[in-house]
């Protein structure tokens, strides 16, 4: 049998990943033109309806507007230095999103949108995807064996 990176490492990390509850996905089956809700380009890494619906779960006292503002801030760079820029989202994930909105009663109301529980890891959506093809610069396309 001939060794090869995806039998040796790829593979073999995805099943490990799977026995520890992670989903699994296909890079192949998140292309834009087969999941626009997830990527609406080549150049996108984060799954825009999957991050729509666990924000929504994690919040649920947050209206539908609230949810895509906390969305649109979660993923949109806050520096143009890439490490300060990392260093934000980090705080992000710790602290939450701070958010304004109305409730049902046209109260004004203010807090942190959860990005993640860390009180309750159950709550979280934790998925592999394995050759997903990211648009760089230029015509540049980079292919990671396994994102998480």
């Amino acid at each position: 049998m001939k060794v090869t990176e995806d039998s040796y490492a790829e593979q073999p990390a995805l099943e490990w990943l799977g026995e520890a509850g992670w989903d699994y996905l296909s890079g192949t089956t998140l292309a834009p033109d087969l999941a626009p809700q997830e990527r609406s380009t080549a150049r996108d890494v984060v799954l825009r309806e999957t991050l729509t619906g666990a924000i929504t779960r994690l919040n649920p006292d947050l209206p539908a507007d609230a949810v895509t503002r906390v969305v649109e801030l979660a993923m949109t760079g806050s520096h143009p230095e890439v490490i300060r820029d990392h260093q934000s989202f980090h705080q992000l994930l710790l602290e939450g999103v701070p958010i304004d909105w109305l409730d049902g009663d046209g109260i004004d109301r203010s807090g942190r949108a959860t990005l993640v529980d860390f009180d309750n890891p159950d709550r979280n959506e934790f998925t592999a995807v394995n050759q997903l093809s990211i648009e760089g610069g230029g015509k540049v396309v980079r292919r990671p064996d396994v994102l998480l």
